[in-house]
C-alpha cells in the first residue's frame, strides 16, 4: 500500500473547508479556515487514535497468552494498549497542522509547542504502562519467591520522568534538551537531597532481594518499632507490614537493611515449629519414689519397660543412662521428679506431632523461689499459628493431669485465706 504523504492529506482536507465555505455563501477568510482545519485535524486525530486502541484491545483479546492471564492481567493489558493508543491522536496531529498556516503565522510555533509537550506526556504515561505490564506479568509467573523488586520499575519510571520533563522544560523554552542535560550535574547535591529516601529505598530494595532477607507475604518482627505481621507490599519508600492486630505498620525499606529484624519464613519451609516453655513444680513436692508408686508408676505402658530397665541396672550395680537405648529418655527413678521427666520424654518421643529427627529435651531450670522449673524443649511438625499452639496447649495440659500421679504438686501462688 503506497503511503499518502501528510501534505496531500492537509490539502485535500483544506479543498474540502474551502467548498464548504463557498456553499454556505460565506468569503474566503484565513482565520476561519485555520480555525476549521484545527478542529477537523484533532477529531481526525483522536478519531484515528479511538480506533487503533479498539483493534488493539481487539486482537489482544484474541491472543491465548492474554487470554489465560488473570483478571487484573487482562485489565492492566487493556488500560497498557489505550495508554500507548494515546500516542497516535498528537503524532496524526503534528504530521497536519504545520500546513494550515502561513510562514507568517506565529501560532503553528505555539500549537506545535503544546502538541509536542502532549506526545511527550504520552510517551511517558505510555512507557510507564507497558513496565508496570511487564512487572506485572514478571511478578506472576517468573517472581515465585515474592523477591521486593518493585522498587525497580518505580525507579525507572522516576527516571522517565524526569527525562521527559526536561524534554519538556527545553520544547517550552525553546533550547536543546542536551544543554539543559549537561547543566543538571550543577544540581546533583540537590537531586541527592530531594530523592535521598527513593535512593536509599532502592539501595534497601536490591540488598533485601539478592541477600533474600525479605519477601511479600513473610511474617517479620522489627524490634523497636510495631511491626510484627506479615509483610504486605514492598515499594521503592515503604514496606508495609499487616499486623495481627489488623493494622498497618510503615517502615522505610532502609530500616530493614540498617537495623536487625527477625523473619519466621525459615521455620515456616522447615514444617517444624519450637516449643520452649516450662512449668514449676513445688519444691516440697519431691521426694524418693516408694516401692508402691514405682509399681503404681509401671502400670503406664508407656513408664513399664524404662522402670525395670533402671531396676535391673540398680540390682546390677550398672550405673549408665539409657541416652543410647532405644526409647532413650531424659530422666531417673532417684526422685519423682525424675521419673516424671522420663515420662514427658517418652510421652513426646511419641507424640505424633511432635518432631522426632530434632533436639528433644526435658530437663530441670534452675530453681527459684517459685519451685523447680521443668523445660519442655521440642518442635511440632506444625506450623500455623492455631495449629501449633493447640498442640502446645494439650501437652502441657497433659503435664498438668499426670504430676499428681507422680505425686508432685504444680507451684501456684498461695492467696491469704486469713482476711475476711
Amino acid at each position: 500500500m503506497t503511503n499518502i504523504p501528510p501534505y496531500k492529506i492537509a490539502h485535500w482536507i483544506i479543498n474540502i473547508i474551502d467548498s464548504l465555505l463557498k456553499k454556505c455563501g460565506l468569503p474566503y477568510n484565513d482565520t476561519i479556515e485555520e480555525f476549521i482545519y484545527i478542529v477537523i485535524v484533532i477529531g481526525i486525530a483522536f478519531g484515528l487514535g479511538w480506533i487503533v486502541s479498539k483493534i488493539a484491545i481487539l486482537i489482544t483479546n484474541k491472543m491465548k497468552w492474554f487470554k489465560s492471564a488473570s483478571k487484573s492481567g487482562s485489565v492492566l493489558a487493556e488500560k497498557t494498549l489505550l495508554k500507548v493508543s494515546r500516542i497516535i491522536p498528537p503524532i496524526v496531529f503534528l504530521s497536519l497542522i504545520p500546513f494550515a498556516f502561513s510562514s507568517e503565522s506565529k501560532i503553528p510555533n505555539i500549537i506545535i509547542r503544546i502538541a509536542l509537550i502532549y506526545l511527550i506526556i504520552t510517551i511517558i504515561l505510555a512507557i510507564n504502562g507497558i513496565l508496570n505490564f511487564l512487572w506485572k506479568k514478571y511478578d506472576e509467573v517468573s517472581n515465585t519467591h515474592n523477591h521486593p523488586l518493585k522498587g525497580l520499575p518505580q525507579i525507572a519510571k522516576g527516571l522517565i520522568w524526569l527525562i521527559g520533563i526536561i524534554i519538556i522544560i527545553s520544547i517550552m523554552v525553546n533550547k536543546s534538551p542536551l544543554a539543559l542535560f549537561t547543566g543538571l550535574g550543577a544540581f546533583a547535591a540537590v537531586v541527592m537531597l530531594v530523592f535521598k529516601d527513593s535512593i536509599l529505598g532502592l539501595v534497601a530494595g536490591v540488598q533485601l532481594s539478592q541477600n533474600d532477607m525479605l519477601r511479600v507475604g513473610d511474617w517479620i518482627v522489627v524490634p523497636g518499632t510495631p511491626a510484627n505481621g506479615i509483610v504486605a507490599d514492598v515499594s521503592l519508600t515503604v514496606v508495609k507490614v499487616k499486623n495481627w492486630d489488623n493494622t498497618l505498620a510503615m517502615l522505610p525499606p532502609y530500616t530493614l537493611v540498617s537495623t536487625s529484624f527477625q523473619n519466621w519464613r525459615a521455620m515456616y519451609e522447615s514444617g517444624k515449629r519450637q516449643i520452649n516453655r516450662s512449668y514449676n513444680i513445688s519444691s516440697n513436692s519431691i521426694h524418693a519414689p516408694s516401692f508402691e508408686l514405682l509399681e503404681k508408676l509401671k502400670e503406664i505402658s508407656l513408664l513399664k519397660d524404662f522402670i525395670t530397665l533402671k531396676q535391673s541396672q540398680l540390682n546390677d550395680g550398672i550405673i549408665e543412662n539409657t541416652r543410647n537405648s532405644k526409647g532413650a529418655v531424659n530422666g531417673t527413678i532417684d526422685t519423682n521428679l525424675g521419673l516424671f521427666r522420663a515420662y514427658l520424654t517418652i510421652y513426646l518421643n511419641n507424640h505424633a506431632l511432635v518432631a522426632h529427627d530434632t533436639l528433644l529435651i526435658v530437663n530441670e531450670l534452675e530453681p527459684t523461689s517459685q519451685g523447680v522449673p521443668i523445660r519442655l524443649y521440642c518442635y511440632t511438625t506444625v506450623t500455623d499459628w492455631v495449629s501449633h499452639e493447640s498442640v502446645q496447649s494439650e501437652i502441657f495440659e497433659h503435664l498438668a493431669l499426670m504430676a499428681p500421679v507422680f505425686e508432685l504438686e504444680l507451684y501456684q501462688l498461695p492467696t491469704d485465706i486469713s482476711k475476711p
